[in-house]
């Protein structure tokens, strides 16, 4: 057992094992819900969660460089701006129908959008006052 403790992962074998936890945490979900069992992803999560970031202390070489994190940005900035236009224009047409129920979801989408666009201003400003 103190063997496993010490151990060093390759890149690719982490990914393999998070795949698998992925698959398993999903099963175990999907059968709580079905079953009923509230409390099961309560309990499995948690362990699993602490079992990857355990699993990824013991991985040897690189994990990350520059260009991921550039890459990520960009992605992420555009995931933003495309939901933020999305969900804004989706939003005002839905509202401008006036049946009661798309004009609910008009206005979650409206509202969710521009959530978004206030959690950005404000992780923009607070990432720019830090450098």
């Amino acid at each position: 057992m103190l063997e496993l403790i010490n151990i060093k992962l390759r890149k690719k074998t982490f990914n393999k094992i998070k795949m698998i936890f992925s698959l398993t945490i999903g099963a175990i979900i999907a059968f709580s819900v079905v079953q009923g069992y509230w409390f099961l992803p309560a309990i499995i999560v948690p362990i699993f969660l602490a079992a990857t970031v355990l699993l990824k202390n013991k991985i040897k070489g690189v994990l990350a460089d520059e260009r991921d994190y550039k890459i990520g940005g960009d992605a992420a900035r555009m995931t933003y701006f495309i939901f933020a236009l999305s969900g804004a224009t989706i939003g005002a047409m839905l509202i401008a129908t006036k049946i009661q129920t798309l004009t609910i979801i008009g206005y979650t989408l409206a509202y969710s959008a521009c959530a978004l666009l206030l959690m950005y201003m404000a992780f923009f400003w607070y990432y720019n006052r830090r450098e």
